[in-house]
């Protein structure tokens, strides 16, 4: 593979194609002149292996969650360990308005927006008709009904657009 830039820019040696950079050039190679990656339980292909291990999980359906003992919110079992975290280090940030206690900056910060009792009125302006909780979106909204009042979960894979519930 040509390394050097021409004026042009980096070329593909196998079409003569130029790109502005090698990494832009290292894409066009992957994406257009070798076979990549194959899913096993499909057959789809897929130009990098990161695409092909996120399809994967598809196949797999949504990720196992277990109830967590001390703040009983539902966690993903592969995130257990992380989560645990935040109830043995020492809380850093609390809120003023209602004493609640954060591990990080950025967990305080999202509470002062979105939490109903801080948030800007207009920022949460689609309301819950069963708990009156506000949503940025139609979609925040619609995820919270499945999940915290109908039991369900809607999945849709990030490749194909198909949805499973």
């Amino acid at each position: 593979m040509m390394d050097k830039r021409t004026p042009h820019g980096y070329m593909c040696m196998e079409c003569n194609k130029y790109f502005d950079n090698k990494n832009q050039r290292w894409k066009h190679i992957q994406r257009h002149h070798r076979e990549g990656y194959k899913c096993t339980t499909c057959g789809k292909r897929f130009a990098f292996k990161n695409n092909l291990s996120r399809h994967e999980q598809m196949h797999q359906g949504p990720p196992k969650r277990e109830e967590c003992p001390v703040c009983h919110k539902m966690v993903r079992v592969d995130l257990q360990k992380i989560h645990s975290r935040i109830h043995t280090q020492r809380d850093r940030f609390t809120c003023a308005e209602c004493d609640k206690c954060f591990v990080s900056r950025a967990s305080y910060e999202h509470h002062l927006k979105y939490t109903q009792a801080h948030a800007a009125v207009d920022i949460l302006k689609y309301k819950c008709s069963m708990c009156d909780k506000g949503y940025r979106s139609r979609g925040e909204l619609r995820d919270h009904m499945n999940y915290q009042h109908m039991g369900k979960t809607q999945h849709k894979c990030p490749i194909c657009g198909k949805v499973s519930i």
